[in-house]
């Protein structure tokens, strides 16, 4: 059952998102879908990617270099989606769009009564990978996991071999200030009155931060699938909270099964890939990052 949120608190937070995403709206965030892979009519694999938003910003089409170069350096299908924001729609709202793409996808399988036909497009349904920046890679996480397991794309069989999470809040239940001390070298860290804002527009119910459908930390080790990359910045303060979660999934995978890929970018912040100067420190870090990415899912998915 969705949290109902009080009217006189929703104006508040409606308010002033309308006010941030103005701003936002200055700096000429244009969405341009990435474009899939040539390919032949054998099957090829699909990422499946989500922006980062805070979950109230329409930056749908942020990731297009990243998914550019995921599609023609991993030969694989991208599908950039989008998902509802808040504080318009709360959760579960946006997990239900993050369901829809995925359904989508495995309507791609040879068994799918509504398959669809698209010219020189077939997708590999037992060959999918997920990733997602910050506000995106929480969803991505939590659809690879706890979403994958516990609801009905359980039954929709496809084959989510990794998911990819850069720079991503994996738990929405600590508090802004905890991120922040628990981060040796903040580096431009959101305020706290942002944060909150942000959790407040995206779940408002504070019980349901502690829900792994929500807060991928909270998800049992054994959902997430084989293939686990958790690209991060030094100076983020969602960083400490990520790599604990890496952590825990090296630590307890008894059978040896799952791999973990861990980049801590150096000296670096949250959004550090989007836009940088050329041969910058940020150009740098994200050139390692998206190059770390490719080789994961070439091996990931086949397509070495």
């Amino acid at each position: 059952m969705a949290y109902q949120i009080g009217f006189f608190a929703y104006l508040r937070l409606k308010l002033f998102v309308a006010l941030l995403r103005g701003f936002m709206a200055l700096h000429g965030f244009l969405p341009t879908p990435a474009k899939s892979p040539s390919s032949s009519p054998t099957p090829a694999p699909i990422l499946v990617n989500w922006h980062g938003s805070c979950w109230v910003f329409s930056l749908h089409g942020t990731d297009e270099l990243y998914c550019r170069r995921i599609a023609a350096e991993a030969s694989m299908y991208v599908l950039d989606a989008d998902y509802r924001k808040g504080p318009e729609t709360p959760y579960p709202g946006p997990l239900h769009d993050v369901e829809d793409a995925l359904r989508w996808v495995a309507s791609w399988s040879p068994t799918s009564p509504s398959r669809p036909s698209i010219p020189d497009v077939n997708i590999d349904t037992t060959r999918v990978a997920l990733s997602g920046f910050s506000a995106g890679g929480q969803l991505a996480l939590v659809a690879s996991s706890a979403c994958r397991k516990k609801t009905t794309l359980a039954n929709l069989g496809l084959g989510i071999a990794a998911v990819v999470a850069v720079y991503p809040e994996t738990d929405l239940s600590l508090a802004p200030e905890v991120k922040t001390a628990r981060t040796a070298r903040p580096i431009r860290p959101h305020p706290a009155w942002f944060l909150d804002l942000f959790h407040d527009s995206f779940v408002p119910d504070g019980a349901l931060r502690e829900t792994a459908l929500v807060s991928p930390s909270k998800a049992d080790v054994g959902d997430f699938p084989r293939v686990v990359a958790m690209m991060t910045a030094e100076g983020d303060i969602y960083s400490p909270e990520a790599l604990e979660l890496a952590g825990r999934l090296e630590d307890e995978d008894g059978e040896g099964k799952r791999k973990v890929v861990v980049v801590n970018s150096e000296g670096v912040y949250h959004g550090f890939d989007k836009g940088p100067e050329e041969g910058s420190k940020e150009w740098e870090r994200r050139e390692e990052c998206y190059g770390a990415v490719v080789e994961c899912l070439r091996e990931a998915l086949g397509t070495v």
